[in-house]
């Protein structure tokens, strides 16, 4: 039975090719593949602004313009790997041994169930033993993984800073408003993989396309501080903010796929065309976001304060099939179908969402309650975010990929006489995490929650010879605390599994 076997034996976990997954490697069949993307990302700005004094409630005006210029190509180098020993015997699943030089200590899987799993190093497999043929990609979703995408920005603003007294109290901030233009252009691929009965290494077919378009937002803002007497502040900020699509969703590439079979069919649910793309025409990020915060402080050390805060998504970016006109596209086989037109996964601005709730905050010196304490304190924060989207109503809502709903963070620290000693930890509730696929694509998962403990303890010389001189040792991730990541809804299904480690730092510092 598979209960009774020991994965960490090495003689018992061996390399093959089971079942000759992906065929990428030819009639060896294939045992992985090899994505090592290469990145130019170009970066020009310029920045032109003035500014004037004024009088009355508006204390001075400020207005210019930034201009940035971007070009990011991505060109991934893929290789799929196949052993040589399967290559030259193709009707067998040959296995191999790992290379003793390559294992690492066992990988402990205890949450599995399992006590230990042969490891080894990668790396040093592929690329140090010479068991491996390197067959480049050549397949549609090799080339159109291929992009460039090009940005000109150009933002004018305006902004008039707020300084005045309002009876016993202080009126700061400023009130604005962007205007942002931009251009852009994106280059890529159109790939279609060739038919299923055409010759081992047959590559794809790949024609060049070029997608541009332009479009305007107007981005107002007002940002207020009111300082009353008692050491009071209440600041308000209400603005519409913009968040750009990444890049890579924003590039022309398409990778289409024909199914034969379906040749005769004329409902676009059965269509033989399909793929994924990129959407060059994605529109950015647009958001409507108001806060509120109350703060009140007490002398130079000590501070407690709330704050509330809305964001109205007014658009969101997810991926959904799109009705596509494969119109132009060869057929790789068989007759002419009867349809041109079929879905396309690709990056969608769907309907918005909410973000909201609330944060509290506080620095407590332990002075305030007996002098013998001088020196301790604790610094403390709790915020609650709620936050839904359904970007595609067809779906139900979903929280925001990367917000938890819970996260605590507090600090109790000491600091006298040039001794410093703080202990800290931070706690996020579970979270929609977005973390890099196999194949450097973003996928959604569920993360489970998690305490990270840190810890940190310095001295530093304040008189005599060695005045000046700073002694530091600090602690990170003392409980090795695990990042787990889960199938949606069904926390049994555990994906990833890491652990980092503790990390120590010392460190000496001097300053004369």
């Amino acid at each position: 039975m598979t209960s009774d076997l020991d994965y960490a034996e090495p003689n018992v976990i061996v390399l093959t090719s089971p079942q000759g997954w992906g065929g990428g490697a030819g009639a060896g069949g294939q045992d992985g593949f090899i994505n090592s993307p290469n990145t130019e990302d170009e970066l020009t700005a310029f920045k032109l602004s003035a500014a004037r004094e004024l009088g009355g409630i508006f204390k001075s005006v400020e207005f210019g313009a930034n201009y940035t210029m971007r070009d990011k190509d991505y060109a991934p180098d893929r290789f799929y790997l196949g052993l040589k020993a399967n290559a030259d015997d193709p009707e067998h699943d040959l296995s191999v041994a790992i290379p003793s030089n390559v294992l690492l200590r066992p990988t402990r899987l205890g949450f599995l169930g399992i006590s230990g799993m042969v490891s080894y190093d990668p790396m040093g497999l592929v690329y140090g033993s010479d068991l491996y043929n390197f067959i480049p990609a050549a397949d549609a979703d090799a080339f159109s993984r291929y992009w460039k995408v090009s940005e000109d920005v150009t933002t004018g603003f305006l902004m008039l800073n707020i300084d005045t007294e309002v009876g016993s109290s202080i009126l700061t901030g400023n009130i604005g408003v962007q205007v942002v233009q931009t251009d852009q252009t994106s280059d890529g691929t159109a790939a279609l993989n060739p038919p299923a009965d055409a010759p081992v290494g047959t590559p794809a077919t790949a024609l060049p396309v070029r997608v541009s378009q332009d479009y305007t937002e107007t981005l107002p803002s007002l940002n207020l501080s009111l300082r009353m007497p008692n050491d009071y502040i209440v600041r308000f900020g209400a603005a519409r903010q913009l968040a750009r699509p990444r890049l890579d969703e924003m590039k022309a590439s398409v990778s289409v796929s024909y199914e034969p079979g379906r040749a005769g069919e004329t409902d676009l649910q059965n269509s033989p065309w399909g793929g994924s793309r990129g959407n060059p025409k994605l529109r950015p990020w647009i958001a409507d976001a108001v806060d509120l915060s109350l703060e009140k402080y007490f002398g130079r050390e000590g501070y407690v304060a709330g704050a509330v805060f809305y964001k109205d998504l007014k658009s969101y970016i997810f991926s959904q099939p799109v009705l596509f006109d494969f119109t132009g596209f060869p057929v790789p086989s068989g007759p002419d179908p009867a349809l041109r037109q079929g879905f396309m996964s690709t990056p969608t601005n769907g309907e918005g969402g909410e973000i909201y709730g609330y944060e509290i905050s506080g620095v407590l010196p332990f002075n305030v309650f007996a002098e013998i304490l001088d020196g301790f304190g604790l610094t403390a924060s709790y915020s609650y975010t709620k936050s839904n989207i359904q970007p595609d109503p067809t779906n139900p809502e979903r929280p925001l990929p990367g917000l938890s709903e819970d996260v605590v963070n507090a600090t109790l620290y000491f600091e006298k006489n040039g001794f410093s000693a703080r202990g800290s930890m931070r706690y996020r509730s579970e979270f929609l995490g977005e973390v890099q696929g196999v194949g450097a694509e973003r996928l959604l998962r569920s993360a489970k929650s998690e305490t990270l403990v840190d810890a940190q303890v310095s001295y530093e010389f304040q008189s005599g010879s060695l005045q000046g001189l700073t002694l530091l040792f600090q602690g990170s991730n003392l409980t090795d605390e695990p990042f787990v990541t889960h199938e949606l809804g069904d926390p049994r299904q555990v994906i990833d599994h890491q652990t980092f480690g503790r990390r120590y730092l010392f460190g000496v510092s001097y300053q004369y």
